[in-house]
């Protein structure tokens, strides 16, 4: 849970989601290039693989990820108006967080959760990107 806590921090201080991750950054565009299939395959692979995990089932852990999803909503929202690119963001913070609290690793979460990192909004063809995702995030 320390971990959760950690991102939900560096959520909440704008370390992630900057005002400066919105700039210069076409919500069509970032939309059409998630729904393009090797994005949305490599996410649903690994959102099913995460979500067979019992531990993502109490209620503590849900209420956190819950948060840091919320975290994550309105900071999108708030930068871009667009509430279907928030539900993305919260999407993929709701399963970093999870991939997290179980230590999922997968060199394309990994890739996802760089480019927040990075002050991107991932979207379209991710390169694999080998470590351990806490590593990645949490630094």
């Amino acid at each position: 849970m320390d971990k959760l806590q950690q991102l939900k921090r560096l959520l909440l201080t704008g370390v992630l989601l900057s005002e400066d991750s919105f700039t210069n950054n076409d919500a069509d565009f970032i939309l059409d290039g998630r729904e393009m299939d090797v994005f949305d395959s490599e996410w649903i692979r690994n959102y099913n693989k995460i979500r067979k995990n019992e531990n993502l089932k109490t209620p503590e852990v849900k209420e956190l990820v819950d948060s840091i999803r919320e975290i994550s909503y309105k900071s999108t929202y708030k930068a871009t108006q667009s509430s279907d690119l928030a539900g993305y963001i919260s999407d993929d913070f709701g399963l970093i967080a999870e991939a997290l609290l179980i230590d999922y690793n997968d060199n394309w979460v990994n890739a996802l959760a760089y480019h927040y990192v990075e002050g991107k909004i991932p979207h379209s063809v991710l390169e694999p990107l080998k470590g351990q995702l806490y590593e990645i995030v949490l630094k």
